[in-house]
């Protein structure tokens, strides 16, 4: 959710037409891995060192993503439903293949990234709900995203560097809208088949 706040807060300012989402533990390894933006989304961090530079299974696609403007409204951007760590990234494969888009990776000795160590943050604890929520995505996501962001910005603070916006999320407020109640209702109904 707070990638898409980003997204949303950018194109009321700016009129950028390719943007880099990034990891902020994640450093590139190898120059030719040019951050740019090209006919298929890019999957820039495939190939970590925590993962012996290799892809931990097929579809994964965390770490660093390049998406063209139009290519991110069309996936209708990142799901607003996932709290806590874990899944997101799930979610965004099975929407850019929802949506017809092939994922571009440079080879993986080109795509070379490290994960710098650092302990988890409080309060990003695993979400167990998240990989339930992924039940729902193909049903979901051209209702769940971008278009339905509810959030305050409370401060804005300009640098040469960066912008740092401060948001209010009311997490309550975001799983009741009706979007997000038709994902999850979706989630555990399949959630429930599988059970039976």
């Amino acid at each position: 959710m707070l990638i898409n706040i980003g997204f949303q807060e950018i194109m009321k300012a700016y009129d950028i037409h390719c943007f880099m989402f990034h990891d902020a533990d994640v450093i590139p390894l190898d120059d030719r891995n040019i951050y740019k933006c090209s006919e298929q989304p890019t999957h820039l961090a495939a190939a970590l060192d925590k993962f012996d530079y290799k892809l931990p299974y097929a579809r994964y696609t965390g770490g660093a993503f390049a998406f063209t403007k139009q290519q991110f409204t069309e996936i209708n951007g990142f799901s607003n439903i996932y709290f806590g760590w874990g899944r997101e990234d799930d979610d965004l494969e099975i929407r850019l293949r929802a949506s017809g888009y092939e994922i571009f990776r440079y080879p993986l000795d080109i795509a070379r990234y490290t994960m710098l160590k650092h302990g988890r943050d409080v309060g990003n604890q695993n979400h167990l709900d998240n990989g339930i929520f992924l039940q729902s995505t193909k049903k979901c996501y051209k209702d769940q995203g971008l278009n339905s962001l509810k959030y305050t910005v409370t401060s804005v603070v300009k640098t040469k560097l960066f912008t740092w916006l401060n948001v209010f999320i009311n997490k309550t407020e975001v799983m009741h809208q009706k979007e997000s109640q038709a994902c999850l209702e979706v989630s555990l109904s399949t959630k429930i088949e599988k059970l039976q």
